[in-house]
């Protein structure tokens, strides 16, 4: 049964351990994309999140470097 406790805990874990990203598409375009992903069987969710990660596997993106030059330049 999802009660008050259940709605709490779930609103503190979403808080706690997920980060949210919030898109502007033109009108349409939403529908359209999670239809695609639903004919794969993926959310809207893993099929973005499932590109991403092919893109940047694929690419020479270094997510570590990436962050000690940012640190650099905002120290400066």
């Amino acid at each position: 049964m999802y009660d008050e406790k259940a709605k709490l805990r779930t609103t503190r874990y979403l808080k706690e351990k997920r980060d949210k990203l919030t898109l502007n598409l033109p009108l349409g375009d939403k529908d359209r994309y999670k239809s695609y992903a639903e004919s794969k069987g993926q959310s809207l969710t893993s099929l973005l999140v499932e590109l991403i990660e092919f893109d940047m596997k694929n690419s020479d993106f270094d997510y570590a470097a990436y962050l000690k030059n940012k640190n650099k330049n905002t120290s400066e």
